[in-house]
């Protein structure tokens, strides 16, 4: 992967920040997973994971603070509770994990893949209860490389991919999980993350762009900008704060209502390891 020189960032004026315990990223490149302590937006670093952990990518804390990995190398996610410890591990055989969603009731995980270990077209996989469900897959009929996914508080599920045939970045959206897509969101230069906020408001990324917001999953403008590549994002555990992953090395907290980045975190491996994912402790609850 290239990796560009930084943009300067717009930096808003400093507001009080939700007081998300600690946030967490996944770097692919050092297969570890590292955990900051987070003051007013600044983090300090506190800590890797490195145990069983095999190029991971996408990660999201539920709002318990359980925390839950897309192991990518070893086609697992691992879920680890506030202290730490693990608790299950989702089985993905076949599969290479890019990211992972949860519901508010913490019974409904939804990991995006991104191709088979075969290396056919990405899809969805849904585990509930801890178990993966019966015919649980949501795909589409374009060679897909999935990328980011999301679950919204009524149970629909969203999904980012980019097509490898045409090149073109997609956000779909499966009703109910479900069925077949609804296409959000087409001709993205290279797609990245989904997120809902507590409106019921979608935002994805266009790694070649920025952050995007729509109104409900409708009017998708270009929102935040200013990253070198922005990849994943996750919303703290109010939704006062959107935290973005930024592949040439930062992790950056962002206004959800202005889209200013304001304050722009170098993370502790630089860009030669840089955080793919990003997960405030506790997550968001819709």
């Amino acid at each position: 992967m290239l990796f560009l020189p930084r943009p300067s960032g717009v930096r808003g004026p400093i507001r009080p920040f939700a007081k998300s315990k600690d946030i967490n990223t996944c770097e692919y490149y050092g297969s570890d997973c590292a955990t900051y302590a987070n003051a007013n937006g600044v983090l300090t670093y506190g800590s890797s994971l490195t145990s069983g952990l095999v190029n991971p990518q996408g990660t999201v804390a539920d709002s318990a603070g359980n925390w839950y990995i897309a192991n990518t190398g070893a086609f697992n996610i691992p879920v680890y509770d506030k202290g730490g410890v693990l608790k299950k591990t989702l089985l993905d055989a076949g599969q290479f994990p890019g990211d992972v969603a949860v519901n508010t009731a913490r019974k409904l995980v939804a990991v995006s893949n991104l191709l088979t270990t075969n290396f056919t077209s990405g899809s969805v996989s849904l585990y509930e209860n801890g178990a993966k469900k019966p015919n649980g897959s949501l795909s589409v009929t374009d060679q897909a490389l999935g990328i980011g996914v999301a679950i919204d508080a009524a149970g629909n599920c969203f999904w980012s991919y980019n097509d490898e045939t045409t090149s073109g970045g997609f956000v779909v959206e499966f009703f109910g999980c479900g069925g077949s897509p609804t296409t959000v969101a087409s001709g993205l230069g290279d797609a990245g993350g989904v997120a809902i906020d507590k409106a019921g408001n979608l935002l994805f990324v266009d790694q070649d762009a920025g952050v995007y917001k729509c109104s409900g999953t409708s009017n998708c403008t270009l929102f935040s900008t200013g990253y070198g590549t922005p990849l994943n994002l996750n919303f703290d555990g109010t939704g006062k704060t959107l935290w973005v992953s930024d592949m040439t090395g930062y992790v950056d907290a962002v206004d959800p209502t202005t889209g200013a980045i304001e304050v722009q975190n170098a993370a502790s491996g630089g860009s030669s390891d840089p955080p793919l994912g990003v997960a405030p402790d506790p997550g968001l609850k819709l």
